[in-house]
């Protein structure tokens, strides 16, 4: 009953912030109509990441250093009335994915603002071509990029008795309705490994499923269940450009049977992690977990379906099976490196619904079909297979 009732938990109080913005949905926004956007005078709090007319290809090669350590508040889409009447749903659609591959913790939380602005002041493809188009990205610096502020301070309040929930939803004061996906949850029910090293990304885009651990945790007998914390940000505020592979750093590791120290491990890891590029480090986690807990039984990485594995490289050195509870899967495909990060340590992949463990017995050639996607082992390795 306990599973059933924090299921039930974690469906009325996770916040609605933390789901990721849709993109239907921005392209549902009211358009702002003016006749030319202007660069306003030298400004610190404006970076501009222009597009090619007409197309999701960026105009030239976007440098995102100015927001490291920043918050951003608003992030503007610029194009031309020009088809005069033509939403350009498509090409929008595909530009705002063109930006989510490239930022994609602003598609989390609702702290950051989107806009739809369309320059009237343009009758033929030459007067349109000669307007801006791309995205205006408004943001101001100091504190805790994008909403990891709001993020952490999320996470504590699930936690503490002080905090009154609304009688009749049994949500917290200014949040909204929870997401659906509770993963995280549901693998670690249906599994009931112990002596576990649990290692986790916890950048801001896996706050919702670093809640669900957190409640689970808070159910359980740590001591039987957990031996081994291990969390990561990738890096800290460490610039891109100086991350060197396999000592990208971020990782926080600590053996603890009480709650609030695991927890308090979560808080700390987050408040270093500086968002930053989107591949993570996740075998240099494994490898310092290894280290720290080699009498750990059961290896639990808790990843980022959307992030690809930076370090995949170094999985030849894992010389235990890792089994990987991927999030954010749910209508999608599996992230090809924790097929190929499972495999090659012989450990597993899971999803909310299944528990894939036959990834090191596949053979060259063979495929494997999971959530509507299928993959084939090619040159020892994973490849997704694209419909025709």
């Amino acid at each position: 009953m306990k599973y059933a009732a924090l299921i039930a938990l974690w469906l009325l109080t996770y916040a609605s912030h933390a789901q990721p913005v849709k993109i239907e949905s921005i392209l549902q926004l009211p358009v702002k109509k003016i006749k030319q956007w202007k660069r306003p005078p030298a400004n610190d709090s404006i970076l501009m990441l222009p597009l090619v007319y007409a197309k999701d290809d960026w105009a030239k090669q976007p440098v995102l250093k100015k927001l490291l350590d920043a918050t951003i508040t608003r992030v503007d889409l610029l194009y031309s009335d020009y088809p005069k009447g033509d939403p350009l749903l498509t090409l929008n659609r595909n530009r705002l994915k063109e930006l989510r591959k490239m930022l994609p913790a602003i598609f989390h939380g609702n702290e950051v603002r989107f806009r739809l602005v369309r320059q009237t002041n343009c009758t033929d493809t030459t007067t349109a071509r000669v307007l801006f188009h791309g995205f205006v990205v408004t943001y101001h610096k100091g504190g805790l990029s994008v909403d990891r502020s709001y993020e952490i301070g999320y996470l504590k309040s699930l936690f503490n008795p002080k905090i009154k929930k609304d009688s009749a939803t049994g949500v917290l004061p200014g949040y909204g309705k929870p997401p659906k996906d509770s993963t995280v949850i549901k693998v670690l029910e249906r599994n009931k490994w112990n002596q576990m090293m649990v290692v986790a990304d916890v950048t801001g885009s896996m706050s919702p499923y670093t809640a669900q651990f957190l409640l689970w945790l808070k159910l359980q007998s740590i001591d039987k269940v957990v031996k081994q914390f291990i969390f990561f940000n990738d890096g800290d505020a460490q610039p891109d450009d100086q991350k060197e592979l396999g000592k990208t750093g971020g990782i926080y590791g600590r053996r603890t049977t009480k709650f609030n120290d695991a927890a308090g491990l979560v808080y700390k890891t987050m408040e270093k992690g500086n968002g930053g590029d989107i591949a993570e480090n996740n075998v240099e986690a494994l490898l310092k977990g290894f280290g720290m807990c080699p009498d750990c039984a059961n290896i639990v990485m808790i990843a980022d379906n959307n992030a690809p594995v930076k370090d995949i490289a170094l999985a030849g050195q894992l010389n235990k099976p890792v089994k990987i509870i991927v999030c954010g899967a749910i209508n999608s495909g599996i992230q090809k490196d924790y097929l190929n990060l499972a495999r090659i340590s012989g450990g597993s992949v899971h999803t909310i619904e299944s528990d894939i463990t036959n990834l090191m017995k596949m053979k060259e050639g063979e495929t494997i079909k999971i959530n509507g996607k299928e993959y084939k082992i090619a040159s020892d390795q994973f490849v997704e297979l694209l419909k025709m």
